[in-house]
């Protein structure tokens, strides 16, 4: 095989794999996280036509998560393994990860959801040291919320 062919296969299935796992994470999930899961997935995937329409926003989100898989997983996560078990550590980062989020509160099922979904970015990250990876399962379930979000929006102001 081409080395230069290599690599790019590598980025492909890296990009590929995070999208699906975070299309499964956000399905698995949504069952303690959202009151109606099945109109949620048809929302989300009518609201992709309304992400056009808030592109700058989609932007801030292609950063912001970014910014935070740094921070939580690459900085924290690495730093906290250097002295604690990496359960520990996974642990720390997805408690002070879901307590910065203040949308998950009060406490309940989708809070619970959420905490899980930051615990398994913190193994995903261990286990396949890809920074890319997790961010790319980031990115994937919070544009599948915001198309799901701005679909609503939109049929609210309609009728």
């Amino acid at each position: 095989m081409d080395w230069q062919f290599a690599p790019s296969l590598q980025l492909i299935a890296i990009v590929s794999g995070g999208i699906c796992v975070g299309l499964a994470l956000l399905v698995a999930g949504l069952p303690m996280s959202s009151p109606q899961p099945r109109q949620f997935v048809i929302d989300s995937v009518r609201g992709f036509k309304q992400l056009k329409k808030h592109r700058n926003y989609l932007f801030f989100q292609v950063g912001i998560t970014c910014y935070e898989e740094l921070i939580w997983r690459v900085f924290l996560v690495s730093t906290l393994m250097l002295t604690l078990p990496v359960w520990a550590a996974i642990c720390i980062s997805s408690v002070l990860f879901w307590t910065v989020h203040t949308e998950n509160r009060p406490i309940g099922w989708h809070s619970l959801e959420f905490f899980i979904f930051a615990a398994l970015l913190g193994v995903a990250y261990v286990v396949t040291d890809s920074v890319l990876f997790v961010w790319i399962v980031h990115l994937t379930r919070n544009v599948l919320i915001l198309s799901a979000s701005f679909y609503e929006e939109h049929e609210a102001s309609l009728g």
